[in-house]
Parts: structure tokens; sequence; C-alpha cells
């Protein structure tokens, strides 16, 4: 069997400097997300109405979205959150913004650092 750089950890298997794990070169040409696209738009084959299986699954949280069960609720929003998108969030920001030049910038850093230093050694003491 071939030395793979992998194992029990021994010099023996450990990849030497400049040595690749992967030394074909050989890299995926496709992302997660592109896999996984694809994957979902293939028919299902266990599927006796041969949907796709996004729309396998699309069906199912619509089915548990109709129960009277407790995660109906939770099935509706994922099938909603699905079809129609999640419905923006609005975040409020407030703040004060002051303009400083370069040396008043610095100035204000080497302060804080100064004010954290005096903290540090106040609680040694």
């Amino acid at each position: 069997m071939a030395d793979r750089g992998h194992g029990d950890g021994s010099k023996r298997t450990q990849w030497k400097p400049g040595q690749s794990g992967n030394a074909s070169g050989v890299k995926s040409k496709l992302t997660l997300r592109e896999v996984a696209e694809k994957h979902g738009m293939e028919t299902d084959p266990t599927d006796p109405q041969q949907r796709s299986r996004f729309r396998r699954v699309l069906d199912r949280i619509y089915a548990r979205a109709l129960d009277d069960k407790l995660t109906s609720q939770k099935a509706a929003e994922e099938y909603c959150a699905r079809v129609a998108g999640k419905p923006i969030t609005p975040v409020d920001v407030t703040g004060t913004v002051t303009h400083q030049s370069t040396e008043q910038h610095v100035e204000s850093i080497l302060e804080m650092i100064a004010a954290k230093q005096a903290k540090a050694l106040d609680q040694v003491n």
C-alpha cells in the first residue's frame, strides 16, 4: 500500500515540506451551491410522480403546513420563505459620526491605549 501522508502520525506517514496532498492538481470546477442546485433539479428516481427533488421537498413542506399539528406554523413559514422569499427585516442604525483629522484620530487612539495600560497597572497593584 502506498504511503499517503496520513495514518499513525509517525514521520514515515507525514507530508514532506513542499509535498502536495493533491499532487495531480485536479480541482473541482463546481461550487457546493452549484452541486446542490444541480442535485435538487434532477428528477428524484424514487418518486412515482417523477418530480424534481426540490419540488418533492417543497410539496412535503406544503403538506405539513396544512396539518393541525404544532409544526404546521413553522412549515407554513418555511414554504412561504421558499416560494416568495424571506421578508426583508428592517434594521435601524443610529449613531453620531464625527470627522477627525488623521492626527486627531491617532492622538485619540494613543489616549485610549494609555488609559487601558493605566487601568491594567491599577489592577495589578
